[in-house]
């Protein structure tokens, strides 16, 4: 940072790093070729420190889309515009704007921006990955351990033992994976850090959103139906990052976010759920709606003091009843081939949000007020019991169709069984 001779030259070695490692991001990704865990996240550790003292209105926000950019999102998926419409709007774009040459901090942040996409998430994605291959390994290995007495003089008896011999030395080797991670990723200053940016980005979001400057009054809602076209254009992690990162956070540490989420965060998330047309795919949104949803004390009892910060935020209290309702009726098409199975677990996270809601006597006004004027109270109503209807249909022939035993049938009752207790819990909300 000092030696101006050094510092571009340390800024494109980074970029390069980032380049040749992109397909980091990628669920198939070949390791071999690319750099591990470890050397990513002592580069992110790196930038996040660079980084730290950045102020957003010293930056160029429209560094992504500079001719001579460091960092490329070409091939990414926007938030909102097509492929086709984002080369449109750049090149009228690049004859209405001047680009300057971009300082020290824009380039500086937008590679720590990139290096979190790279590092941070791919890692905690494989956590996740190798702690369901530890459960799932284990599970099977104490069902073929406790059914010995059954293929002990079976043809299979060689065979079994061998898979049992392969699936310890395999448990081991990812048990030793999963302490390494342990220690290097499971690091509250390295959680802290990533809040402490993403919150940056937070902001850098908010303010494309509504094209004001970043730390501004708080916006007002709704906002227009088309977004511009510098936030549209914006590649979707963007957006997604900040969601995967804040559930993983929640659910192993808790209080590094309940105590040191900001209220610009808490504000983007709360416009950005109330804003959904702003963003094409609804499980973008959707991810955002089961942050919320996750904060819930019932759900998480460390995160009570935050859930009260997002009850008590002026947008939660007149503005989010109506735009939850919403989305609810958006999500009974998404586009995918399992939008059907799909809506069922956003609309479970949103009819508990909205049950929470109901114990607060400001937001059972707010609701009341919805029911009475708003445009998305019949719709949602109607598709509240539909959805109801259809879960406990399903759940009784369920249980009437498959009854008490052991093995497939038990396990099959046990899934007619959570289906009513979820019918009931959608009942209860409406």
């Amino acid at each position: 940072m000092a030696n101006q001779g050094s510092r571009d030259a340390c800024l494109n070695y980074i970029a390069q790093l980032l380049k040749f490692n992109e397909k980091r991001s990628q669920l198939q990704m070949e390791e071999r070729s690319l750099a591990g865990d470890g050397f990513m996240l002592n580069l992110l550790s790196v930038l996040q420190n660079l980084s730290l003292k950045i102020k957003l209105n010293k930056m160029d926000f429209m560094y992504p889309f500079h001719p001579g950019s460091l960092i490329s999102i070409k091939n990414d998926t926007r938030l909102k515009l097509t492929s086709q419409e984002v080369s449109d709007w750049l090149e009228e774009f690049d004859k209405t704007h001047e680009h300057q040459p971009p300082n020290f901090s824009t380039i500086c942040w937008f590679l720590t921006l990139h290096c979190h996409h790279l590092s941070l998430l791919p890692a905690l994605q494989k956590y996740q990955r190798r702690l369901r291959a530890i459960r799932d390994l284990q599970k099977l290995l104490d069902e073929t351990v406790a059914a010995e007495a059954q293929w002990r003089s079976t043809p299979f008896a060689n065979r079994n033992k061998q898979f049992i011999k392969r699936w310890k030395q395999q448990l081991k080797k990812l048990n030793k994976s999963k302490a390494c991670a342990d220690a290097g990723l499971l690091d509250k200053n390295l959680m802290r850090r990533s809040l402490i940016f993403y919150t940056s980005v937070s902001e850098f979001l908010l303010s494309l959103m509504t094209n004001t400057p970043p730390g501004g009054a708080l916006p007002e809602l709704p906002l227009s139906s088309s977004p511009p076209p510098a936030f549209a254009a914006m590649p979707e992690w963007y957006v997604e990052d900040i969601a995967e990162f804040l559930l993983f956070a929640l659910q192993y540490f808790p209080s590094v976010i309940t105590d040191n989420m900001e209220d610009s965060l808490i504000t983007w998330l709360l416009v950005t759920i109330c804003s959904s047309n702003m963003i094409k795919n609804p499980y973008m949104v959707a991810k955002l709606v089961e942050v919320v949803f996750v904060i819930i004390p019932t759900i998480q009892p460390r995160c009570e003091l935050l859930y009260v910060r997002f009850m008590n935020h002026q947008i939660s209290q007149t503005v989010l009843p109506g735009a939850l309702m919403k989305f609810y009726t958006d999500v009974e098409t998404t586009g995918s081939s399992s939008e059907f199975y799909d809506k069922f677990s956003i609309r479970y996270h949103i009819s508990l949000i909205i049950k929470g809601m109901w114990s607060s006597p400001v937001h059972r006004q707010a609701l009341i007020n919805e029911s009475r004027t708003g445009p998305h109270f019949v719709k949602f109503v109607n598709m509240l019991m539909n959805d109801t209807t259809f879960l406990l249909d399903e759940s009784l022939e369920s249980l009437e169709t498959y009854p008490r035993g052991t093995g497939t049938d038990q396990r099959r009752r046990q899934m007619g069984e959570a289906a009513l207790r979820t019918a009931a819990e959608q009942d209860e909300a409406a």
